[in-house]
């Protein structure tokens, strides 16, 4: 972690207490299940009531699921810019439930301006909710050891020097792939899972080329790919859908993706496989993890939209069903996933928890 000088410090805090303040009402949560069914949840998740998982409880790190076979995992979340108390407790839980976990994986919007006041909150948030074990700076998998990996989000542009600030705060992966202020993209590798990792707030023809040279020169060892950007495509709640991204649309479905990883909406989505905007075996799943501690919102489960050449509708329509396979609202929250060779299991929990699992998700080839 990078020296935090006393200046800094409080200048932080003041911060914290600012987002604090920022205390959005605690409403049900919004659920929608499979095809479209509306659930009501008695669970909220106070701000005055985090106390589910202590910040800091022993963690188990006798057994390193770093070794050559076997099963490893790894968290996903994203859109942390706000509610720093909220990302604290998000990081807690995810080190109480497994702290020999690869890495955690922010899929944008980890600050809400790309300020280094914000960047020093969010490590003082990663340092202390995480025990130490969550490091931005690492730039390889480091047994005991969460890596921090951050996809870039609309949120951290907002500053003049956000490019310098994205890079000081996340020196782990400023060697990696494509780093400029017209584009930050790269892949990661571990064991038999490629992660492809680009920036939808600069959409690019290089960046294209690239992506497509990556999927299609993939090594055939390489048994489960995931894609991570911002911008969803197909979204089913209050943001347009993203135009830009229908060419990596066609990409991951010609190249087999199996996830593609997005946020930026504040809510919790879950596709059925998709091609073309409809439901088809074999298909990109798309899965919005974003409510890890920003302002959260409600998905909108009747949503029709069209991006690009595809038309695509959340709930079922005209004897077709709905892409929406799962969507909560109202919902801080994180996701784990184990990989083994054969099979990938997603989990996704409430923010402030190891147990409350409100979506799971295996896939198997």
């Amino acid at each position: 972690m990078l020296p935090i000088k006393s200046l800094s410090v409080l200048i932080a805090l003041t911060f914290v207490a600012a987002c604090a303040e920022e205390n959005h009402p605690q409403s049900p949560d919004a659920r929608v299940d499979v095809r479209g069914v509306v659930e009501a949840s008695t669970h909220e998740a106070s701000m005055d009531g985090l106390t589910d998982i202590p910040t800091d409880l022993p963690v188990d790190l006798s057994v390193d699921q770093r070794a050559v076979s076997g099963p490893f995992t790894f968290f996903l979340f994203g859109d942390t810019r706000t509610n720093v108390d909220v990302l604290k407790q998000n990081i807690a839980s995810m080190v109480a439930l497994d702290p020999q976990a690869i890495g955690i994986f922010n899929g944008g919007d980890l600050t809400d301006k790309g300020t280094a006041v914000e960047w020093t909150t969010h490590h003082q948030m990663l340092e202390e909710g995480g025990q130490g074990l969550v490091r931005p700076e690492l730039a390889d998998w480091t047994p005991g050891k969460l890596r921090y990996v951050g996809v870039l989000g609309n949120h951290e542009t907002y500053n003049d020097d956000w490019y310098a600030n994205w890079n000081a705060f996340l020196p782990g992966q400023a060697a990696l792939g494509a780093n400029s202020p017209e584009g930050i993209y790269f892949t990661l590798r571990y064991r038999n899972t490629l992660f492809v990792v680009l920036d939808s707030v600069h959409p690019s023809v290089e960046q294209d080329e690239w992506f497509e040279d990556v999927l299609v020169n993939r090594d055939a060892s390489v048994r489960w790919t995931l894609v991570l950007f911002h911008y969803p495509i197909y979204p089913c709640n209050h943001k347009d859908p993203w135009a830009e991204g229908i060419p990596w649309a066609r990409l991951m479905e010609q190249h087999n993706v199996d996830l593609a990883v997005v946020a930026h909406s504040h809510t919790y989505e879950r596709t059925c496989p998709m091609v073309g905007g409809k439901c088809q075996e074999g298909g990109v799943i798309y899965l919005n993890t974003s409510a890890g501690a920003a302002p959260k919102r409600e998905v909108v489960a009747d949503r029709a939209a069209t991006v690009g050449t595809d038309s695509y509708h959340c709930a079922p329509q005209d004897g077709e069903p709905g892409i929406l396979d799962k969507g909560i609202g109202e919902w801080w929250h994180y996701c784990h996933v184990e990989v083994a060779d054969e099979q990938l299991t997603l989990r996704c929990l409430s923010h402030d928890s190891i147990t409350d699992e409100r979506d799971r998700l295996v896939l198997t080839k």
